[in-house]
């Protein structure tokens, strides 16, 4: 009986692992959230500044296709001064492990403390398949 289970459980894991792999390639998206604070003396632009060196930096290391967008609320019930979404994007779930990875890497260290030291708090984090339906927005 265990063996049943255990082969069926098999069975299921398999087939979802398919059906999410199928839909990952369809799509070909993926998005990961960080909410965060900046710090008391920080600045958006600061903040973007930085980033900016990071992509730059990410991209000379192989990962391209990254993206990040900023989410600054105008009304939220839990917002506070400072309070932000890092939205980051890319073109699937392994491009999103990679530049996590090159996140966490010695070769990153530098950008990873700025980052730090302007932002040095997120609370929450999460990560997404992206399923776009429609046209897609054109940048104005």
């Amino acid at each position: 009986m265990r063996h049943k289970l255990f082969l069926g459980a098999i069975a299921f894991l398999f087939a979802i692992g398919l059906h999410v792999t199928t839909i990952q390639d369809a799509q070909a998206s993926a998005a990961e959230f960080f909410k965060c604070k900046l710090a008391e003396d920080a600045t958006m632009e600061q903040l973007v500044t930085a980033t900016e060196a990071f992509l730059a930096a990410a991209k000379e290391n192989g990962h391209e296709g990254y993206s990040v967008r900023f989410l600054s609320p105008l009304f939220s019930s839990d917002i506070s001064r400072g309070t932000y979404w890092w939205v980051g994007v890319g073109p699937n779930l392994a491009a999103i492990g990679a530049i996590n990875d090159y996140w966490t890497s010695d070769a990153n260290k530098e950008h990873r403390d700025r980052f730090s030291e302007l932002s040095p708090s997120c609370e929450t984090s999460s990560l997404h398949v992206v399923t776009n339906v429609g046209e897609t927005m054109e940048e104005e």
